[in-house]
């Protein structure tokens, strides 16, 4: 197993929160091209964005939580490893 060393782990942490956002944004992105659609003249169509926009929401909402928790984590990590003793940080 490979040792994570600051660099990596940062670089680790930058690649996770750029895909999370990008997830994010197609998701909102989703979002706006669904609610477009519940004007639409079929009723099927709007029944389908209607479908569209609540799993969106839903979707958004858990990408939305994980970043959060995921930031705050990262911070509680840094937190650690600036008050803990060398002796005492887990390799």
């Amino acid at each position: 197993m490979s040792k994570v060393t600051p660099s990596t782990h940062k670089t680790r942490q930058d690649t996770r929160n750029e895909i999370l956002d990008t997830v994010l944004e197609s998701v909102l992105e989703a979002v706006k091209t669904a609610r477009e659609l519940l004007h639409h003249d079929d009723p099927n169509v709007r029944l389908r964005a209607i479908h569209g926009v609540s799993q969106s929401a839903l979707s958004a909402q858990r990408v939305y939580e994980s970043t959060d928790l995921l930031r705050r984590l990262e911070r509680l990590e840094a937190f650690d490893a600036e008050y803990t003793l060398p002796h005492l940080q887990r390799n």
